[in-house]
């Protein structure tokens, strides 16, 4: 009986994840519990997608956008190398990965795939500063994280290779004090 609930619960989960033809959209809780490939995925609010295997995006054009719900990686998340590119939204809600591995092709003439943050949290819990592939320090370098227009980066560490990164916009307030103050500092010499 048991397993035949379970059975009925998955299948109920997948006519409600499948609303939408060009994106598959989670608005409730989804285990992955093989190697997946995604292509296009929405989690809107009240949504949760954990992956306890290994995510990687699909061919070029892949996204996966995240609307108000979260996304877990208890293990691997690939950006593609040598496909791309993909892209990750963070709109609002949590991404949170064990690691994510994201390369740098653009010199052997491949797109580059990225991630851009607006009003979610990006959390990472391991590789942060260690350089390379799995570094987010590495992918803000060469712009494969960033923030949405109108927005700035904040970067958390955590320590021990954890971080966490969000996105904020600047305050009009103070880059105005700044300006007014030197101004007045200019005024002054004179």
């Amino acid at each position: 009986m048991l397993k035949q609930r379970y059975v009925m619960s998955a299948l109920a989960a997948m006519l409600v994840l499948s609303v939408s033809a060009s994106a598959l959209v989670i608005d409730t809780e989804v285990i992955w519990g093989t190697r997946t490939t995604i292509d296009d995925i929405e989690i809107v609010a009240g949504g949760h997608l954990i992956a306890n295997a290994r995510v990687d995006m699909g061919d070029g054009g892949a996204t996966l956008t995240l609307n108000g719900g979260d996304f877990t990686s208890n293990v691997d998340f690939k950006l593609p190398d040598d496909w791309g590119p993909a892209t990750v939204f963070i709109n609002s809600g949590t991404f949170h990965a064990n690691q994510i591995e994201a390369v740098d092709k653009t010199g052997f003439g491949y797109d580059l795939s990225y991630m851009v943050i607006k009003d979610g949290l990006l959390k990472i819990d391991t590789g942060f500063g260690a350089g390379g592939n799995y570094d987010a320090t590495t992918w803000i370098a060469n712009t494969m994280l960033r923030a949405a227009d109108g927005y700035e980066l904040v970067v958390n560490d955590l320590g021990s290779g954890a971080v966490e990164i969000t996105a904020v916009v600047p305050e009009p307030a103070t880059l105005v004090m700044l300006g007014l103050g030197g101004l007045s500092l200019l005024r002054k010499r004179k």
